[in-house]
């Protein structure tokens, strides 16, 4: 059975879903997502891992750093939940936001990572594509009018008629397609009740960003699942295999968000315990 605890790191309640016996899995969530005690990935994995799965400073219900998030300070971060919870080796799995700082990590820490799994991260910003591009530029100009952004953000979420096309845009989920159904419904309700502050404070980290030079430094088993169809980060994770000595690079005929579905948990679960 997976639990949602809360812990207190650096005085801020820090939320994470716990559950499982073995080896430990540490796992980090895209932008600006958080994991949920009925996530039926972390339930596969938690039969055969004991699973840390870890909602980001700012979003779901853990709370926001006191400062602007960069790189550093997040991977910082991530490094004292595993003190905390008294983590010494663990592998590491990340998704996009999360699997760009998962990479950071096991540069600066390889001695506490067994093998890293980063789904779809961004590696440097000038490869992103144009789209991209330009809803982060929106987000930044968007800090300067942040009060009339959130009341427009609250007017679309009301209004689901509006939010599914807005969302299909922005993240490709298929709304109506039954077997993305539960995911689409946590992700509303998660965006619903998102703090939009944080979330542009959170995006600002994107700003310079190149990781090319910490991927270099990675020595652990590395493995990279990146989408032909993926609009966010394009063949940007492809770069990573000429960065990564020994990278293992899987390319899946999907969307952003729906990589890891197309590759299969038991695929993962098999990379992991190889």
């Amino acid at each position: 059975m997976l639990e949602d605890i809360n812990v207190s790191i650096d005085n801020l309640k820090v939320n994470f879903i716990h559950g499982g016996q073995g080896e430990a899995v540490v796992l980090l969530p895209g932008w600006p997502c958080n994991y949920s005690a009925d996530d039926s990935m972390l339930g596969i994995l938690a039969k055969t891992f004991e699973v840390f799965a870890l909602n980001l400073p700012g979003f779901g219900c853990s709370e926001a750093l006191p400062t602007t998030p960069t790189l550093s300070s997040l991977v910082d971060f991530i490094d004292r939940f595993t003190l905390e919870k008294g983590l010494t080796k663990f592998y590491l799995i990340g998704a996009s936001f999360g699997g760009m700082l998962s990479l950071v990590y096991a540069a600066r820490y390889p001695e506490k990572v067994n093998s890293v799994v980063a789904i779809a991260p961004p590696v440097k910003f000038s490869m992103l594509p144009l789209r991209m591009r330009r809803i982060y530029h929106f987000i930044i100009r968007s800090n300067l009018f942040l009060p009339i952004v959130e009341v427009g953000v609250k007017f679309v979420c009301n209004r689901e008629f509006i939010f599914k096309r807005l969302y299909y845009f922005v993240t490709g989920y298929r709304h109506h397609d039954a077997e993305e159904r539960h995911e689409y419904l946590k992700s509303f309700e998660n965006i619903k009740r998102l703090d939009l502050g944080k979330c542009v404070k959170m995006f600002l980290v994107l700003k310079n960003l190149d990781i090319s030079s910490e991927c270099q430094k990675i020595k652990v088993r590395t493995l990279i699942l990146t989408g032909t169809k993926d609009g966010f980060v394009g063949d940007s994770p492809k770069q990573l295999s000429g960065l990564i000595a020994g990278a293992r690079v899987e390319v899946m005929p999907a969307e952003h968000w729906d990589i890891l579905g197309a590759y299969t948990i038991e695929r993962l679960i098999g990379f992991l315990r190889a």
